[in-house]
């Protein structure tokens, strides 16, 4: 218990002192803040070129059948709602958000080994649990707070350029706890890559190109936002509608987003099993002029 204790205080001051954890929240509040904006702008985009081709068909007297507003709102919601700033908050925390994670985290996951600096902690009887286990309890408990207090944030932004509606704070905060439970979980497949191979910099890349390929996948069978924790992205977005009169799709019920809580939980736990599993099978290698673990 003491080297697991010692393993937390070590991760939380590392974290700390090298102030990335300012910089992740503060990037995460520039996201927020520009996609509240961006849809601001498309509304205003679309007004001013529909105000153009109306002015154009009169002088022509030529009639054009075609409304961007109309056009964007099928594709991309209302565009003028603090729901629909919010949903494009949501939406980049499983893009640009997590990319943004896996590439501030790098040096957690896994850089220590390649450094060897856990070579002497390992021969010291440090085990492995308490290697691991730490990192897979702050890092994931920090995106999981981090994406749900900037939902608040994004909500806030979009009071700022949206005066049609508010949102409740239950919506809020299921929106944001199911988008942070989904970037945490993508932080912990980093974790795992990254601390198994002691490969950071590789698990990142997989992360960044595969997961884009996994929901292209998943998309091409029907099953993107069903069963699965990626399901919880589109859940997070679908959780901001409910209250408005937006049409929302068959697969946002109590039985999807339980199911796909639980596969998260339970892929979630599978990983950290994984990585415990190929770090205490690691030795340290003496054959070379270098430990090597």
């Amino acid at each position: 218990m003491s080297q697991l204790k010692a393993g937390i205080k070590k991760e939380i001051m590392l974290f700390v002192r090298t102030k990335r954890f300012i910089a992740i929240i503060l990037v995460f509040i520039l996201l927020a803040f520009i996609d509240t904006f961006s849809v601001t702008m498309l509304k205003t985009v679309a007004n001013v070129y529909d105000d153009m081709l109306s002015g154009l068909s009169e002088q022509a007297d030529v009639n054009i059948d075609f409304n961007m507003t109309e056009t964007m709102e099928e594709t991309l919601g209302t565009l003028s709602t603090t729901s629909d700033g919010l949903v494009q908050y949501i939406a980049d925390v499983s893009s640009a958000g997590v990319v943004i994670l896996v590439l501030f985290l790098i040096k957690v996951a896994g850089s220590e080994q390649k450094k060897r600096s856990t070579i002497i902690p390992n021969c010291a009887g440090l085990k492995p649990v308490n290697y691991v286990l730490p990192k897979f309890i702050i890092y994931p408990a920090f995106t999981l707070i981090l994406v749900t207090l900037v939902t608040f944030v994004g909500y806030g932004f979009s009071l700022m350029f949206f005066e049609t509606d508010t949102l409740s704070f239950i919506s809020i905060l299921s929106s944001g706890l199911l988008a942070g439970l989904f970037a945490a979980f993508m932080v912990a497949v980093h974790l795992c890559i990254g601390l198994s191979t002691g490969m950071p910099g590789i698990s990142a890349i997989i992360i960044i190109l595969g997961s884009n390929i996994v929901q292209i996948f998943l998309s091409g069978m029907n099953v993107l936002d069903v069963y699965n924790p990626y399901a919880l992205i589109q859940l997070s977005r679908y959780t901001l509608y409910v209250n408005s009169d937006v049409n929302l799709p068959d697969t946002f019920t109590t039985l999807n987003m339980g199911v796909s809580l639980g596969m998260t939980f339970v892929l979630g736990a599978l990983l950290y099993a994984l990585t415990l599993f190929i770090t205490s099978a690691r030795k340290v290698d003496n054959s070379g002029s270098e430990p090597i673990l």
